[in-house]
């Protein structure tokens, strides 16, 4: 049998990264990610702009502190509240979402046809429903991306939010969403870390079915291990930029390699070794893609967000729930791939396909 690859080198990272374009991302990360925030008389939008602005004081401390009510210009400022009973201002920035806000599922007639004039400008439409309501309100209108109900205009909300938001808006621009509002980042980490994870379970299934032939099965684990740690790397660089940092991308990626440590991000490249099993070896080691990449997301969530150090019983805890998660993709997976191709046509589709390049 050809030799086994070993871990990558620290001196090779930035080679298995060359093709990425850091830039990019970081550029896409450092853009406003401008929010309408709509209802019927903007108070309660104004309400909702103030608990997402975090820390800035709220229209009831202002007061309080004998500041009277507060001024636009005190809000996020990526943060723009609408009257609809006033229309649409003119002038506005190009958001990536408008946010509806009312106390009825029936949004009132002014609400709604401000709603309806975002749609028609390609703006996606998340509506807010507030109060006691039942199921219902949670469904959405056409004209609507998503629709959510909470019982109050508080900060417990904003996790909901978040979800929604992600759910509402383009991925390009989750990293900005992150950096802009804290209190959305746990939910934009999670979501890229699952997609990541994904991601490399459904690559390692499709690669593992072709090492089922012997001749492609070392060439094929070399390009898992650069394919997988590429992919781990760049969810770590998002999930940095996404906390607010900043920095030359070669100084984050080294930065980022020596948190984890090597042991942790190239573990990849041996667990590797269970996919060269034929046919036995295909699950594991799809479960183990996902869970590894699992496990340096969330590590890199912890001390990007918290300042946690990474440590072996930090990586013991992620890796158990990483894997569990895995094998559960790994049986999804891998039922879908029986209702799709053949075994012996995803191997010749493999076998013409061009190499991953490092």
């Amino acid at each position: 049998m050809s030799p086994v690859p070993g871990p990558l080198a620290i001196k090779d990272i930035w080679r298995v990264m060359k093709d990425v374009d850091l830039d990019a991302v970081r550029t896409q990360a450092k853009a406003p990610f401008e929010i309408l925030i709509v209802s019927d008389d903007g108070r309660d939008a104004e309400a909702l702009a103030w608990t997402m602005s975090g820390d800035a004081p709220g229209p009831t401390a202002a007061a309080a502190q004998g500041h009277g009510e507060p001024v636009v210009d005190d809000l996020h400022p990526w943060l723009h509240v609408i009257n609809a009973r006033a229309g649409v201002p003119a002038g506005l920035p190009s958001p990536e979402v408008a946010i509806i806000v009312s106390r009825t599922v029936k949004l009132p007639q002014a609400t709604e046809a401000v709603r309806d004039h975002f749609t028609r400008h390609g703006i996606p439409a998340l509506t807010v429903i507030v109060g006691p309501h039942t199921s219902a309100a949670t469904v959405a209108h056409r004209s609507e991306m998503r629709r959510i109900a909470i019982e109050h205009i508080h900060v417990s909300a904003l996790a909901a939010l978040a979800d929604a938001l992600i759910a509402s808006t383009r991925a390009e621009a989750r990293l900005s969403l992150a950096r802009g509002f804290p209190w959305a980042r746990s939910a934009v980490f999670l979501a890229t870390v699952d997609e990541t994870a994904r991601a490399n379970a459904s690559y390692a299934l499709t690669t593992g079915i072709a090492e089922t032939v012997p001749v492609l099965s070392a060439p094929v684990a070399i390009g898992d291990m650069l394919v997988l740690t590429k992919n781990q790397l760049l969810m770590s660089y998002r999930i940095v930029l996404g906390t607010g940092r900043d920095g030359e991308p070669r100084a984050l990626i080294g930065e980022i390699v020596g948190v984890l440590g090597g042991g942790l991000l190239f573990r990849q490249a041996a667990r590797s070794l269970v996919g060269l099993i034929p046919v036995v070896g295909l699950l594991p080691k799809v479960a183990i893609a996902y869970g590894g990449t699992y496990a340096i997301g969330r590590a890199m969530m912890a001390w990007a967000t918290d300042g946690r150090e990474v440590t072996a019983d930090t990586v013991r805890k992620y890796s158990s729930e990483g894997l569990e998660r895995g094998r559960r993709i790994a049986r999804s997976l891998a039922a879908q791939a029986k209702r799709g191709p053949t075994m012996g046509a995803r191997v010749r589709g493999w076998i013409s396909r061009k190499p991953p390049q490092a």
